[in-house]
């Protein structure tokens, strides 16, 4: 009997022990399930926090506003890119929004008077815009002081990073909840996730762009000396 109890109870460990090495192994893979999640956000992190950290560490923005305006025109032509023919583009549209964010007035009419011709690329309407759109900047530039509008544009870009970054957060943190449902249509929640918070991410870059463009070029600037 001892020896069959002797026995019992080195089965019952074994049984234990390799039962303790399924849940370590188990944990493991959550954690590194949860550690592949935060990766995705530590990567948006990293490249928001470098636009963020360079307006905080008092540097001049003036080439990142460019850049932040260049991308804004870009983003509004590619998207009426799409329609093959600019005669079919929806210029309506695009006046309003380039009125509405740069103080840009354009129609195709116009473009093709200043142009000469009529065949017109897209390029050609993306480097008419950025034209039109530094000369307006510089126009505001020229009625402050330097340092002023220099201190107006990290106010900016800081605010308008911290505004949609935290709704980023947010919707983030929302898509993360309920991804792994997905597992049921056998999709890979990872993959599912990284997918959608890539696509978030750049409609959260694209919103931050525009905010960004209509504050610089909307606000008035004869009130900004606080800044």
């Amino acid at each position: 009997a001892g020896i069959r109890d002797a026995q019992e109870s080195r089965g019952l460990g074994d049984v234990y022990k390799r039962q303790q090495q399924k849940v370590e192994v188990r944990n493991f893979g959550v954690r590194k399930h949860l550690l592949e999640y935060d990766d995705v956000m530590n990567q948006q992190r990293q490249v928001v926090y470098d636009i963020r950290n360079q307006a905080l560490s008092g540097k001049n923005m003036r080439d990142t506003v460019a850049q932040i305006v260049e991308d804004y025109i870009v983003d509004e032509i590619e998207e009426q890119s799409e329609t093959e023919s600019l005669a079919d583009w929806d210029w309506d549209s695009l006046r309003q929004n380039l009125s509405s964010h740069l103080l840009v007035d354009i129609s195709h009419q116009k473009l093709i008077e200043d142009a000469g011709r009529e065949d017109i690329s897209s390029d050609d309407v993306i480097d008419w815009v950025s034209h039109e759109a530094e000369s307006v900047y510089k126009v505001r530039e020229s009625l402050v002081p330097e340092e002023v509008i220099r201190g107006f544009e990290r106010f900016v870009i800081l605010r308008t990073i911290d505004e949609k970054w935290k709704d980023h957060l947010y919707a983030m943190d929302q898509l993360r909840e309920g991804i792994n449902l997905r597992a049921y249509g056998q999709k890979n929640p990872l993959l599912e996730y990284k997918s959608e918070g890539f696509g978030m991410f750049k409609e959260m870059m694209l919103d931050m762009n525009a905010v960004t463009v209509q504050r610089m070029f909307r606000t008035q600037l004869q009130g900004c000396l606080l800044y």
